[in-house]
């Protein structure tokens, strides 16, 4: 016979060992260090005008930010759930702000070319997404909602910067610079398109020997369908480096930016995905207009 007293102390150590078995979510957020005393660590964020951060990306407009330090900790704990498969929403929440905080579910890993990334969505926000990339002591991440879109950027002393981008501020789009506009050597060589199909290539719809090859159909996406490789090259300028606190958090952001297209084609179901093939620096002035910067990096 079990007493009330004992029942109760065995509910008791069975609701603890239900608790300790649960993913509690966590903020990825800390107080900055002690050592960046002077430095915005208002939950609230401060505008951009009126503290001075260091000189790291800013070109990119802002309507607010704020110093933080990433609970690495919990970036591996992530990490291993995910790649386990165990990952719940309520295992990342991302306190960007005091009026700005998310939950992240559907984790998903990759691997980067010196880390790892960890992409999701946020819960109960339409179209929100996340990503966070993971090289080493170099972090960069995105969150995107249809009310705000914020980054997360390490400037090369374990603090990040979070900052609100202000779309409004966004240059607009280059007009396109077609082929003719390009000096004429930076141009490949003309080629021709073939005649007719090779020998022994049979088009589609017309009668052909037997183990004749067939023509490639035009390329269709289908959960059957292989993904497309696209090899991407990415060059930049001194100017360009000098805007990142390094070489490594410059390689960082590029892991970013493929990562956010990769994950975009996956939840869009396009079968295909980029590729970095080559990051380099080019060696010249950069000059404010980007249309020049351009005809001088092909030239």
């Amino acid at each position: 016979m079990v007493s009330a007293k004992g029942s109760g102390a065995w509910w008791l150590v069975g609701c603890l060992a239900a608790a300790s078995g649960s993913l509690r979510a966590d903020d990825l957020f800390l107080p900055p260090a002690p050592a960046a005393a002077g430095a915005p660590d208002d939950p609230a964020g401060v505008p951009a005008a009126a503290v001075a951060l260091p000189e790291v990306g800013l070109a990119v407009p802002t309507l607010r930010q704020r110093l933080a330090r990433v609970d690495r900790g919990l970036l591996e704990r992530v990490r291993a759930a995910a790649a386990s498969g165990a990952s719940p929403a309520g295992l990342l929440d991302l306190n960007l702000f005091d009026d700005a905080t998310f939950r992240v579910f559907d984790l998903e890993i990759g691997a980067t070319s010196a880390g790892y990334s960890i992409t999701g969505k946020i819960e109960g926000v339409a179209y929100g997404t996340v990503a966070i990339v993971v090289n080493g002591p170099e972090i960069a991440g995105s969150v995107r909602t249809p009310a705000g879109v914020y980054s997360i950027e390490g400037r090369g002393d374990g603090e990040v910067v979070i900052r609100q981008i202000d779309e409004d501020a966004l240059p607009d789009s280059a007009e396109p610079l077609e082929l003719e506009d390009l000096p004429e050597a930076a141009l490949p060589p003309a080629r021709q398109p073939p005649a007719g199909p090779p020998s022994g290539v049979v088009p589609p719809g017309v009668a052909g020997p037997a183990g004749a090859a067939a023509v490639d159909l035009p390329f269709t996406s289908s959960p059957q369908t292989q993904v497309a490789e696209i090899d991407v090259l990415i060059v930049y300028t001194p100017l360009a480096l000098l805007m990142n606190a390094s070489r490594e958090a410059l390689e960082t952001k590029m892991d970013l930016w493929f990562t956010e297209v990769n994950r975009m084609f996956a939840d869009s179901g396009v079968a295909a995905r980029i590729r970095l093939a080559l990051a380099a620096e080019v060696r010249f002035r950069s000059v404010p207009e980007f249309d020049l910067d351009i005809r001088c990096a092909v030239a």
